[in-house]
């Protein structure tokens, strides 16, 4: 199982439904429910915004595990927990996903595309904690060149 596999199973598990309610509430079949669990697909951009939109997920921790599982709860330790009241919460993430979305499919973007922009983008927001930062030195500039 793939971390998006796991990140689905859990998202179940703290709404106490099932796997197959969560992919009904994402408007995809069983099958292709399977193939996202299995990391041999990746969601399209219309399930991800129901889940974030209707079940209160946190849209950064769905799609690459950073955050805690639900928006507008503070996360203690490893432990998240649903929140009782759901009340609609701007979520940054979700609005720039949907601006995406929008101007792509204004000019012709097919969701495969929509889908790797909104991933891209969710990249370059997030700091990767592994990746080794750039280290910057400075040089003499190079002498210009003289003929004679």
């Amino acid at each position: 199982m793939n971390d998006l596999g796991e990140r689905l199973s859990n998202l179940a598990k703290a709404l106490g439904i099932k796997e197959q309610e969560l992919a009904t509430i994402g408007n995809v079949g069983k099958k292709t429910f399977s193939s996202y669990k299995n990391g041999l697909a990746s969601p399209r951009f219309d399930a991800l915004a129901r889940w974030t939109a209707e079940l209160n997920v946190n849209a950064n921790w769905l799609l690459i595990g950073e955050g805690p599982m639900f928006r507008g709860e503070a996360q203690a330790g490893d432990e998240t927990v649903a929140p009782q009241a759901s009340t609609p919460v701007e979520d940054p993430v979700v609005a720039r996903a949907e601006k995406i979305a929008a101007l792509m499919s204004r000019h012709g973007a097919d969701d495969e595309d929509i889908r790797e922009a909104i991933m891209a983008s969710m990249k370059a927001l997030t700091p990767q904690a592994n990746e080794p930062r750039p280290i910057y030195s400075v040089h003499e500039p190079e002498k210009p060149y003289d003929p004679k």
